[in-house]
């Protein structure tokens, strides 16, 4: 089957579901489809199919060597594999799904329950997609791709076949043309060792800056004024960050407020109340809390659920980074009261704050805050 020349998003809903199905089915059957992913356009198979496996070897000029698993999800990755250590849960968890594909190195018995799971299929799947117990994984981004991805039971492998659809079918069951890919490069291609060492093997989407920069994470602290309370947590966690164990990752802590102007001091007694920590307030300068800082966040810890409302409010993406910081009860403002107050609450932020790094350490995917639902 061929789509033909009208574009898939230009098709009414029904034909385009119909297409979906029967490109699952075909590659379900041992065919060959084209489909589009984040990059460029791929042509795919069953890794259960070991004529189709070897007929995209054929076209790719590589007759031999594992091939790239399109996984349907990032959930299907982390239920296959081990994500052993903080920079791969961080890793995947940033760089998936879209345009990065993953060298991942796995223990052999790790791999072996992976396969069993496939029953008669597991050696020619395994022929296909393991070497030297590594497996090559994307997850396209593509909601075409990722339905297709779906509906098939075993491992869907694919080549890149350039940035546009080909013209003839050239023995491919379906071709999907849903216009020029937006990325002319292929994917980035991450190497991924069982001890989160990694390496950047080729660039191409993504470049290797981007790559490192998915190690940083970004914690913001949000109060009212920018003045007491997150001014007082931002200190609190560089101070908590910077005696932690190296795990690979680092963490920036920042903090803004709600109702702040730019550019006003931390109030005296906050000064005072991390001097008694040996924390040093007096640079401190307000932020307001903007849909761009959000945006870079990866947890938004308030000091109350009206200021959580309100920053969920200022941008729906990222409500789902925004909690409050204590889950039981809100942090009340300390001004107006003595330093004592001040010193209370900076005590109580500590403990607060220490849990929820921690949290963030110890989350499957490294902590719920590294994207949004796909």
């Amino acid at each position: 089957m061929l789509q033909g020349a009208d574009r898939f998003e230009t098709l009414p809903e029904d034909a385009r579901a119909s297409i979906i199905d029967a490109a699952a089915d075909a590659i379900t059957r041992g065919g060959r489809v084209v489909f589009p992913t984040d990059t460029v356009y791929g042509l795919a198979a069953s890794s259960a199919s070991t004529s189709a496996v070897a007929a995209l070897r054929e076209h790719s000029g590589r007759p031999d060597g594992a091939l790239t698993w399109h996984a349907p999800s990032v959930e299907a990755v982390a239920r296959a594999f081990d994500l052993p250590t903080p920079v791969h849960r961080r890793l995947i968890s940033k760089l998936l799904p879209a345009r990065t594909r993953f060298l991942l190195e796995q223990r052999p018995e790790t791999i072996d329950a992976w396969l069993r799971a496939f029953g008669n299929d597991a050696d020619a799947i395994r022929a296909a997609v393991v070497e030297n117990n590594i497996v090559s994984i994307r997850v396209p981004a593509h909601p075409v791709t990722r339905a297709i991805l779906e509906r098939v039971s075993a491992p869907v492998v694919a080549i890149g076949v350039g940035h546009a659809a080909p013209n003839e079918a050239d023995g491919f069951d379906v071709i999907i043309d849903d216009g020029p890919s937006p990325d002319r490069d292929p994917s980035t291609a991450v190497e991924l060792a069982l001890n989160g060492a990694f390496r950047v093997r080729s660039v191409g989407a993504v470049s290797e800056a981007d790559v490192l920069a998915a190690l940083t994470r970004t914690v913001v602290f949000v109060c009212t004024g920018n003045t007491c309370r997150s001014p007082m947590a931002e200190a609190i966690a560089r101070d908590l960050i910077a005696k932690r164990a190296e795990d690979g990752l680092s963490t920036r802590a920042l903090s803004a407020g709600v109702s702040a102007s730019r550019g006003s001091p931390a109030s005296a007694e906050a000064v005072d109340a991390m001097a008694a920590l040996g924390l040093d307030l007096h640079n401190h300068r307000s932020t307001p809390l903007s849909r761009e800082l959000l945006e870079s966040a990866d947890a938004v810890f308030t000091m109350t659920e009206d200021h959580a409302e309100t920053a969920r409010r200022l941008d729906r993406r990222s409500a789902h980074k925004v909690e409050r910081l204590d889950p039981d009860t809100d942090i009340d403002d300390p001004i107006g009261g003595p330093v004592e107050l001040y010193r209370d609450v900076a005590d109580r932020l500590a403990a607060l704050i220490a849990r929820r790094l921690g949290e963030l350490d110890h989350d499957p995917r490294n902590g719920p805050y590294g994207g949004a639902p796909a």
